[in-house]
């Protein structure tokens, strides 16, 4: 607990960490007061995610609620990791594990509220009960921990439906050990039904709060549709992401692999448990593939596995161990570079706080941010003009067609109403769709002037008044 606070606390209070959670706060905000997320607020998350959001809302202190809540999800994590790694480390070594996937977050995105950090949680809970399973004789039990595990499974699914695949490979590994257990084929299918179907419950649930007040086709559209209407970023970019991610996570992926290896060759033969977590690191790696677009928090799943697979080094003799302990510091220091870089390139509160002044606390006529940080919107609590309300869905070129909408027409309707406030950048930017860009451009030429103008991060924002 001591170490999670001491990696992550020099982010709280940040509103510039990240542009999804600051969006994700402002949802869980909004549903205190009656919207609902797709058909009110859009976004093609998880429902679950933002019932956290709101959860932490509800709590109040701003950002520092979420930001406190992500650092007790990431420390019951990294003890979860240990108690898997103690089943064939020392106690030492255990606690180092669960230290690396600590220091790690921070190296990919994670040292804020990015939905892995919540969802790592249930994930690596499964894990345990699938472990228990591994060793049960009793059919009976395995069965009902197989249950528990699938349910956890599902509740990490409404969290980010990435984790279906962790889930997928876990389901996979219950099977086996059904038809290993004796089980003859119509059994096993028939058990794997019935834990599909439990892993599936807070999906279904949501999906029938949700067709039950008129709103089944906002759901289904947002969770299941969408994202295949995206636009392609372009391989280049996705190559020179996923090369990021591979080289600054290169220590930690080597010290996974060469702790999997001394497991196997110290056992005479890997045990299932360790076994097992080699799969799922493996099966997390297939999954950052399968999504694709690379983004680095992405990642963040990956280590989770890949800390439990590196626990056995911190045993090792000689040299070998300190590799493991050099891993650690590797990610504890390059960790440190790059939220200070992050902090560099997405500003920080103190920056946005010329615009939160200009804008007021509940203008009059609602604020618009074309482009910029949607936590302008939380800290003036403006009036929202349309349920698109993360910047990049009517700013972003490869959600032209993921909306359900005309991103154009949205626009037009939108800067109809007249906004008070708009907030743009000041260079369109590669990702910028133009044709969007122009309409808002031409509505801001015609009838608006610069309030404020000035840095967040790296890039220039300006923030336009109404004549």
């Amino acid at each position: 607990m001591f170490a999670a606070f001491a990696l992550r606390v020099w982010q709280f209070g940040n509103p510039l960490i990240q542009s999804d959670e600051q969006f994700y706060l402002l949802v869980g905000q909004r549903m205190w007061e009656g919207a609902w997320v797709y058909s009110d607020i859009w976004d093609r998350k998880s429902v679950g995610l933002f019932l956290l959001y709101a959860l932490f809302a509800k709590l109040g202190g701003g950002v520092y609620a979420y930001q406190i809540a992500a650092t007790l999800f990431a420390a019951a994590t990294a003890w979860a990791i240990a108690c898997i790694a103690r089943r064939w480390t020392s106690d030492r070594a255990a606690a180092c594990a669960g230290l690396l996937y600590l220091a790690a977050l921070n190296l990919i995105g994670g040292d804020g509220g990015q939905s892995p950090v919540f969802y790592n949680l249930p994930m690596v809970l499964a894990a345990c009960c699938v472990l228990r399973v591994l060793e049960e004789r009793d059919l009976r039990r395995g069965i009902l921990l197989g249950a528990l595990a699938m349910l956890c499974a599902g509740i990490a699914l409404q969290i980010k439906y990435t984790a279906v695949f962790e889930g997928v490979f876990f389901g996979l590994v219950l099977m086996a050990w059904l038809w290993q257990r004796g089980a003859k084929v119509p059994m096993v299918l028939g058990v794997a039904a019935g834990w599909a179907g439990i892993a599936l419950v807070p999906t279904v649930v949501l999906l029938a709060v949700y067709a039950a007040s008129g709103r089944g086709d906002d759901f289904i559209y947002a969770n299941f549709v969408s994202f295949f209407a995206r636009g392609d970023v372009g391989i280049a970019r996705q190559l020179g992401r996923l090369a990021h991610i591979m080289l600054i996570l290169s220590p930690v992926l080597a010290a996974a692999m060469a702790g999997t290896v001394m497991t196997w060759r110290r056992a005479a033969g890997i045990s299932p448990a360790a076994r097992f977590c080699a799969l799922w690191l493996c099966a997390a790696v297939a999954g950052l593939f399968l999504v694709g677009d690379f983004y680095d928090h992405y990642a963040l799943p990956v280590l989770v596995p890949a800390a439990i697979g590196a626990a056995a080094l911190f045993d090792a003799a000689g040299r070998l161990r300190w590799l493991a302990y050099a891993a650690v510091a590797y990610a504890i220091v390059a960790g440190a570079w790059h939220i200070a870089g992050n902090r560099k390139l997405y500003g920080t509160g103190d920056e946005l706080a010329p615009f939160v002044a200009a804008v007021g606390q509940k203008p009059t006529g609602c604020l618009y941010v074309y482009q910029g940080p949607s936590s302008l919107y939380s800290l003036t609590r403006s009036c929202l003009l349309t349920r698109y309300t993360y910047p990049s869905h009517l700013s972003h070129v490869k959600e032209r067609n993921a909306l359900g909408v005309s991103q154009v027409d949205e626009l037009k309707r939108l800067m109809a109403q007249s906004p008070r406030f708009v907030l743009i950048a000041a260079q369109a930017g590669e990702s910028n769709d133009p044709d969007s860009r122009a309409v808002v451009m031409a509505e801001l030429h015609q009838g608006y002037s610069p309030a404020v103008s000035a840095m967040i991060g790296k890039e220039r924002f300006i923030l336009y008044r109404k004549k």
